[in-house]
């Protein structure tokens, strides 16, 4: 579902998609020990996806950075009423703080035999074409990516987006192989 931006988002976003901006932010709120561990010079505005610490890590970066949270905060209560510990804002704070200090929970689809593949429902054909995507010849795993698809119904959209992807992706992908068998 997509969101649209709301005033109060869009005015935010607008003035700190300049770096000056939140070089002058960050110098006047960010608290003395974490602006010491800081290089203002290299501030670059990225999204704050997942997306951007892949890319932060495929410029040859060994470690993720550092990622502050920092809530700007203009309610109409005023001062902030809320708790500033984040691990407050869960149910259950003692879970999510054991939670997010453990080793995260990993899925390598590289490991999962491909017969486990084939038994995990609805995922098992993202779970297949990623885990072969890479490899050599992707044709020699057309039958069965034609089977996922067909055994577990995916809807047109999603169909059409794997064969998209195969398309872009896959190496040495027999085009005409591939039409004849969808």
């Amino acid at each position: 579902m997509k969101t649209f931006p709301t005033p109060h988002d869009s005015f935010f976003r607008k003035f700190f998609s300049d770096a000056s901006i939140s070089v002058d932010f960050l110098q006047i709120h960010l608290p003395p020990a974490l602006q010491a561990k800081c290089d203002f010079s290299t501030l670059a505005i990225t999204s704050g996806s997942f997306v951007a610490m892949h890319r932060h890590l495929k410029q040859g970066h060994k470690r993720l950075p550092m990622i502050v949270p920092i809530l700007f905060y203009h309610g109409r209560q005023s001062p902030y009423p809320y708790s500033m510990r984040w691990l407050n804002c869960f149910d259950d704070p003692t879970a999510a703080q054991a939670f997010y200090t453990q080793a995260f929970p990993l899925v390598d689809v590289t490991v999962i035999p491909d017969d486990e593949i084939k038994t995990h429902r609805k995922v098992a054909l993202l779970e297949y074409v990623q885990k072969h995507i890479h490899g050599k010849d992707i044709n020699i795993h057309l039958p069965i990516i034609a089977w996922l698809m067909e055994k577990f119904g995916l809807s047109k959209e999603l169909a059409q987006c794997s064969m998209h992807y195969l398309l872009q992706k896959g190496n040495a992908l027999d085009s005409e192989e591939f039409i004849n068998i969808h």
